[in-house]
């Protein structure tokens, strides 16, 4: 079933989400350290990194962050 999933997630057929659903894990770092264990890298791009920063900053105005 790992190679299925594996080749699923390399295509973009399936999502983190749907592969930590399958998988059984409680957290995204759980999944993201599947796919490193298994020589995948994580689908992120700069859009990804832009809507990080912008809830960084949304968290630090917050007072929930540190800066």
């Amino acid at each position: 079933m790992e190679i299925t999933l594996i080749e699923a997630y390399k295509d973009g057929s399936i999502s983190v989400g749907k592969l930590r659903e399958l998988l059984g894990f409680s957290t995204r770092l759980e999944v993201d350290n599947w796919l490193k264990n298994n020589g995948l890298n994580l689908d992120y791009d700069q859009l990804d990194l832009a809507a990080d920063e912008q809830r960084h900053q949304e968290l630090r105005q917050q007072g929930k962050l540190k800066a």
